[in-house]
This record gives C-alpha cells, structure tokens and sequence, in this order.
C-alpha cells in the first residue's frame, strides 16, 4: 500500500512572504473552476499576476491560495517524473513597487478530481450540508486513485495529493515555502 501526502503552500510570517495581488488573463480564472480538475477551455494565452505591495520578499516553490503556481523547480521535477495531467501556462508576476517582472512560475491546472477518501479510516465527518466531508487526519484509497500520482482530492478540491514517489522526487529539490505532510497529518488546514 502506498502512502500519500498534500501539498500546499506553507505559511510563512505573512511579514516576509510575497502575497499575490489581481491576476489578469484573457481567460477568467475563477478560483472555483480551477479546482474542478478539468481542463481549461478556452486556454489562457496570458496571465499576468500582480505582486501586492503589503507582501514580503520570500518567493515559496508554490503558491496555492486563489490560483495554484509552481515554480521552475517545482514544474521541471514533475516533468522528469513523466507528470503528464498538469497543463501549464507561463505565468508573469509583475511587482507592484517596480513593475520587475518575474517569470519563474506556471500556472498548473491539475487536470483530475479524484473520489478516492478512505472514510472508514480517516477522522471524517458528513459536513453540515451533507454535501461532503469536514476531515483532519485522512487516508486515501488506493484502489480508486487511477493510478494517477499527483491530483486534486474530490472530497476537497483544494487539496493536492502527491503519491509516495512525487513526494520523494519533490523532497529531493528542497523546496522553499512549502508544505509537503503526510495525509495521516493532515490537521483540517494543511499548514
């Protein structure tokens, strides 16, 4: 049985960490279709993001609030692991305080949604809604995940699971302003 583990961008002291303002594109980027898993139709040609002037200096190997962004680092090692659900697009972060431009990031639309929470051994509870799952500690079942090594939790769309091997491969870059924990430690926030 294999083990999982989430992704997520790790909370820094908000003092020093880059925080991402408007985002432009000639495609609408909704937060909530991003984390549907499905592929974007039309595909952006640009996206332009600004830097916030309240935000720090400290850029983190992903960014996951509002849109999901992986760094070069990130993107090149899912590439020599032969990741190929992600579309990528070039993504211009342009400072607010100088108009520098940055352009070491993709955005990643993780194509794939996956049903594969183990309710009987994680700390799950039917929401209020009856719609889905309040969750803290939480196993996946292997057996529903397709196979696939990096995906979107349908249970919580914006969860990134990584399987065992992407998270060793991903381990091995050390990553900055990331959070990379086992599901098992998974705390109902992903920090």
């Amino acid at each position: 049985m294999s083990e999982y583990y989430f992704l997520n961008q790790g909370v820094v002291t908000f003092d020093n960490l880059v925080s991402l303002g408007s985002i432009e594109s000639d495609h609408p980027l909704e937060p909530v279709n991003l984390l549907n898993g499905a592929k974007l139709t039309p595909e952006p040609s640009y996206i332009n993001i600004k830097i916030s002037e309240s935000g720090g200096d400290l850029f983190p190997d992903v960014f996951n609030v509002l849109i999901t962004l992986f760094s070069n680092k990130v993107k090149t090692r899912l590439d020599k692991c032969g990741i190929d659900n992600i579309d990528y697009y070039p993504v211009k972060l342009i400072n607010a305080k100088n108009n520098r431009i940055n352009s070491d990031y993709w955005f990643a639309n993780i194509c794939g949604r996956i049903s594969c929470l183990d309710v009987e051994n994680s700390d799950a509870e039917e929401d209020v809604f009856g719609t889905g799952y309040d969750f803290k500690s939480f196993c996946i079942d292997e057996s529903r995940t397709m196979g696939a090594e990096i995906f979107r939790l349908h249970e919580d769309g914006t969860l990134i699971i990584l399987h065992e091997r992407i998270y060793s491969a991903l381990a091995e870059v050390g990553l900055k302003g990331v959070v990379m924990k086992n599901t098992r430690e998974y705390d109902g926030h992903g920090i």
